[in-house]
């Protein structure tokens, strides 16, 4: 493809020159866009978010008793002395499911 008419001088004056639309950018400008007071954004969230959220923080955190309540129960399983009750079990499956059905 050949683009004849303009040579490259003619090409190469009209970008080397700001042109009278454009603005030439002195220090003084410079110093009074940074002096400007910073824009800042809002973010408003859902209450289910910050529930989420809230819920997030709290399941990450770990509760002592909790822990030494695992750790006892990794120490009987690891000795073969964790028994497990099926009476209680039973319980609490048919308690589960009849919480379903109410």
């Amino acid at each position: 493809m050949k683009i004849s008419g303009y040579s490259q001088n003619y090409i190469n004056q009209n970008y080397a020159k700001p042109t009278a639309n454009e603005r030439t950018v002195d220090q003084g400008d410079v110093k009074k866009e940074n002096q400007k007071a910073p824009e800042s954004d809002n973010i408003s969230l859902s209450q289910t978010t910050l529930d989420r959220r809230s819920i997030d923080n709290n399941m990450n955190k770990v509760r002592p008793d909790r822990e030494e309540q695992v750790q006892s129960l990794k120490a009987q399983v690891e000795a073969g002395q964790y028994n497990v009750h099926a009476d209680k079990v039973a319980e609490k499956m048919v308690g589960f499911y009849m919480d379903d059905l109410a």
